[in-house]
This record gives structure tokens, C-alpha cells and sequence, in this order.
């Protein structure tokens, strides 16, 4: 009579800093069973026999990209490095690389009116918080641990056309790839199950390997309304009562500059040929700059004069002028206006005497 008895041994090769606390043991990682078999023959305890497989574990794909700050990135035609934030979290069993992608999206005319230039992706360094052009400057994703994550930023310049508040969608596309590098080298889907090699599974949400996300900019500009006035001032017999334009007459020139866009317009510069028959005066007193002055009129506003001497102005560096008052325009004078803010208004005035 032969009496069997059958004892399980299941032997794992998983050593304990290779299971990750939410994605489970590590790509690549062994695992061994080994089945043995003890018995007797006749009451005599025979020599056990055994078996053994094994298999590696596979590697599990996923990874999510996810706009961060939830605002709006404002940008400026003809504008330099706007930045919009990402994140890309590896959600894989295993160290991986990501390749990257950055493109403005398809115009569907509801929140996508204009295309940025260029828009280029660059990973966080870590060496400075925020993006630094001179430290993040990787343009793939080279051995993110699991469940880990990184910040990446996309990188464009401003449009060269647009209307202000119009918004941009631009999208960051990050890849599983397997060769550290921005090259193409994507992980594929593998068929049936091998034990002896890592084979690979997508479980990202759309089980390709590759996601993305979009962010937003809007276009922020300056919009300025010119106007000029010119009033008499005083003449020669009325002086300052209903006086006319005749020779000897004093004529004020407001040239106002009206910004009604939400950005700042900053060191706007013109020039103003004199014209014939007139000479320019350019004393302090007759040459101001003011602000928020709404129809070019002496009560509007606050006056800034070109120096500090003249009581009653206000002295706080908003303009400068340079020029000549030359006669029968032959002079030109040039302001400089340091800034006209969003909805807001400035002016530069100027006195000539009629020849």
C-alpha cells in the first residue's frame, strides 16, 4: 500500500522595498512557485520529488496630465515665453520615460480664437520654483519614479494678431516611451503573456500609453484711442475772452490717449511736426502732460508739468518732452508718455503762438 502526502511550498522573490504603497510590485520583479511531493513506500519515506515555474511580473502603464492652477495664462501680441503649468504623474509599476508633445488646439471658435507661436514643452528641473529658461530645459521626461510627479511647462509667444480677451487652448501630450530621449520610441501593447519577459498592459483612460490635457491663454492688449484738440487760449486785443486765432494768438494743442484694453501701454512715444505759421513755446508752463483727462478740457484731470517749478502741477515723472519750437514748421517736438494704463487716459499738451 502506498501512502501519499501532497505539501504546497510557494516561494515569491518579492523583496519587500519593490511593492510600491498604491501600484503594486515592480515591473520586472520574479516570482517563483515551486510544487513538491513527499511519500511513502511500504512505510518507508521516499526521496520527495518537485516542480517549479515561474514568471516576471508585468508592466502595468499609466499616467495622468493635468492642467495646474486652474487659471488663465495672459498673454500679449508679439509677446515673449507665456507659460502655462502641467503636471504628469507616473502611474506606472516602474520608473519610465515620457516623451512630450505641445500644440495649440483645433479652432472651434466657442473658447479657441487664436493660435500661440511656437509653443514648446520644457520640464521643471527642480533647481528654482517656476520656470527658468536657463535651468528647465528638457524637453522629454527621463525616469519619473512611480507614482510620482512632475511639473511641466508649456512655453509659447504671443500671437501676431488677435482681439483682447480672446482665449487659446494649447494641449501637453505626454507618451510612454522607453529610450530617455524626445525621440520616438512609444511602449506598444504587448499580445499574449510571456512569463520569461516584462510584457506591457495600457491602463491609462485611454489605454494607448498617451494623454493630455489643455490649458488656456488670453490675450490681453492695450487699445488706443488718439484724439487732438486744438483751442484758443488768448489773443492780442480779447486776451483770454472769446479770443480768435489771429497773429500773437496763444493755441493750445491736447493730443489724449485714451487705453481702453485691460493691458498697460508703456513708453509711447510720438512726434508733432510744427506746423507752418506758428511757433512752438516750450517753457514748463506751456507744455503739460495730464492724466485721466476725458475731452482735453482745463478742468479735467490732474496737470504734470515737463519740470518742478510751476506751482499748482503735480510733479511725478509721467512724460518728458524734447524738441524745438522752429517758425513756420520747421521744429518738431517729441514726447515720451512713461505708461497709459488699462482704461485709463493721459495727455500732452502744448502751446504755439500764431505767426
Amino acid at each position: 500500500m502506498i501512502k501519499k502526502s501532497f505539501l504546497l511550498l510557494a516561494a515569491a522573490a518579492i523583496p519587500a522595498q519593490a511593492i510600491a504603497a498604491d501600484l503594486g510590485t515592480d515591473a520586472g520583479e520574479a516570482v517563483s512557485n515551486t510544487f513538491s511531493v513527499t511519500y511513502d513506500v511500504n512505510g518507508s519515506t521516499q526521496t520527495g520529488v518537485s516542480a517549479s515555474v515561474g514568471f516576471v511580473v508585468d508592466r502595468k502603464i499609466n499616467l495622468t496630465v493635468a492642467e495646474s492652477g486652474g487659471t488663465v495664462t495672459d498673454v500679449s501680441v508679439g509677446a515673449s515665453d507665456a507659460v502655462t503649468t502641467f503636471t504628469v504623474t507616473n502611474k506606472t509599476n516602474d520608473t519610465m520615460d515620457f516623451r512630450l508633445t505641445a500644440a495649440n488646439v483645433a479652432t472651434n471658435g466657442v473658447d479657441d480664437f487664436f493660435d500661440v507661436v511656437s509653443p514648446t514643452a520644457y520640464v521643471e528641473s527642480g533647481l528654482t520654483a517656476g520656470y527658468q529658461a536657463a535651468e528647465d530645459t528638457a524637453t522629454f521626461i527621463d525616469d519619473l519614479a512611480e507614482d510620482d510627479s512632475v511639473t511641466v511647462y508649456i512655453v509659447s509667444d504671443g500671437p501676431t494678431t488677435g482681439t483682447n480677451n480672446q482665449t487659446a487652448k494649447v494641449t501637453l501630450t505626454a507618451i510612454a516611451s522607453s529610450n530617455g530621449s524626445a525621440a520616438a520610441n512609444d511602449y506598444s501593447a504587448s499580445g499574449a503573456n510571456n512569463n520569461a519577459t516584462v510584457d506591457n498592459l495600457f491602463a491609462d483612460a485611454g489605454n494607448d500609453g498617451e494623454e493630455s490635457a489643455d490649458d488656456t491663454y488670453r490675450l490681453q492688449s492695450a487699445t488706443l484711442t488718439l484724439t487732438k484738440v486744438a483751442t484758443v487760449i488768448e489773443d492780442p486785443v480779447r486776451g483770454t475772452s472769446n479770443p480768435l486765432a489771429v497773429p500773437g494768438a496763444v493755441v493750445e494743442y491736447c493730443l489724449r490717449v485714451a487705453n481702453g484694453g485691460s493691458a498697460d501701454a508703456t513708453n509711447l512715444s510720438f512726434s508733432d511736426n510744427v506746423p507752418a505759421n506758428v511757433t512752438a513755446v516750450l517753457s514748463g508752463a506751456d507744455f503739460l502732460f495730464r492724466t485721466n483727462d476725458t475731452s482735453c478740457t482745463a478742468t479735467d484731470g490732474a496737470d504734470e508739468d515737463v519740470d518742478a517749478s510751476d506751482g499748482g502741477d503735480t510733479d511725478g515723472g509721467i512724460g518728458s518732452l524734447t524738441g524745438t519750437g522752429g517758425t513756420n514748421g520747421n521744429g518738431v517736438l517729441s514726447a515720451v508718455l512713461s505708461t497709459v494704463p488699462a482704461t485709463e487716459t493721459r495727455t500732452v499738451r502744448f502751446r504755439v503762438i500764431v505767426d
